[in-house]
């Protein structure tokens, strides 16, 4: 069950029962939505994760979220570019805090990377110290503000395509392969990754316009999925499917059923749409371990006009 609130009323909706607070900083301030309503909490630690090669505005946001939760606050910097770094790390630190027992989580999952997130939430979840695991996401007002609905660009091109650590699935040489794409703004990277993996088949999947996250760019998501099936004309078995991008438990059934309707062959799935549609994407890989899970990391993100903080916050128990 998902609950939607509004972002001033964070701090009195949160009880008092977490013991850690996982967050991401970000060039986006979208990354201090959640931390600066939840700064009196009594959380006994707060883990920050940031990218150690990320830009100034990255370190500049750590700073205040350092600042926000003083000694309880612990930086975790690693270099995005290295999954093996990211869960070493994240895994130490999570060791770290259940010395004295169980503990329960909140993770605000905001600004993490797709990858980042993924890693974090299997590491979460194998860790036997770890009780309970809460996820908040505060939403955005506007994506690319002063861009048109048709030419709105939040990153453009990517450097690579790899698998996501913990979520390797396996593929046989002997099998076709099946691609399942979460299509967001990032219709470049989208079709970029599909020319790189080159598959024989494909799913669309985007967000329906009546549960999208951001109000004002409701009609961007069957836009932008238009724009990703035009690019795809040589392929004549594309499926186009819609998911309620606001609720992982639903995006996990619809999985469900696209893994059953493809057995037989090498599925991956790339998660490009919002944070909530990829812990969707995590629920049907936990059960599913033949599927792949890959990530495509941007050249260039639009660091200077990539979001407006929205009023809401949506709050979501992992199972």
């Amino acid at each position: 069950m998902i609950k939607k609130i509004k972002l001033r009323n964070l701090n009195s909706s949160i009880e008092d029962r977490f013991d850690v607070l996982i967050c991401c900083s970000s060039f986006e301030e979208r990354c201090l939505s959640i931390p600066n309503k939840l700064k009196r909490k009594k959380f006994k630690k707060v883990i920050i994760i940031e990218n150690k090669n990320g830009s100034t505005l990255i370190k500049k946001h750590s700073g205040i979220l350092e600042e926000l939760f003083s000694n309880k606050s612990q930086l975790v910097s690693v270099d995005f570019d290295s999954p093996i770094e990211v869960a070493d790390n994240i895994s130490k630190e999570l060791n770290q805090i259940g010395r004295t027992g169980k503990v329960n989580v909140l993770i605000d999952i905001t600004t993490f990377t797709h990858e980042t997130l993924m890693i974090c939430i299997q590491l979460l979840r194998l860790n036997k110290k770890v009780d309970h695991v809460t996820c908040a996401y505060a939403n955005a007002e506007q994506y690319c503000s002063n861009c048109e609905i048709g030419k709105k660009w939040l990153s453009q091109g990517c450097t690579d395509v790899r698998s996501v650590l913990g979520y390797s699935g396996m593929l046989l040489p002997s099998q076709k392969d099946h691609l399942i794409v979460i299509v967001g703004y990032e219709y470049t990277r989208a079709f970029d990754v599909i020319s790189s993996l080159e598959p024989n088949s494909i799913s669309l999947v985007y967000g329906s316009s009546d549960n999208a996250l951001t109000e004002k760019d409701k009609d961007a998501n069957t836009i932008y999925h238009k724009l990703v099936q035009d690019m795809t004309f040589e392929y004549s078995n594309v499926e186009s499917i819609d998911i309620p991008c606001d609720s992982p438990d639903d995006i996990n059934e619809i999985l469900q059923e696209i893994y059953e309707r493809h057995a037989g062959k090498n599925i991956i799935v790339v998660p490009m749409n919002s944070k909530m549609s990829t812990l969707g994407v995590a629920l049907s890989l936990f059960e599913n371990y033949d599927v792949q899970a890959c990530y495509a990391p941007a050249v260039i993100y639009n660091e200077s006009n990539y979001s407006i903080p929205g009023d809401y916050c949506y709050i979501y128990n992992l199972k």
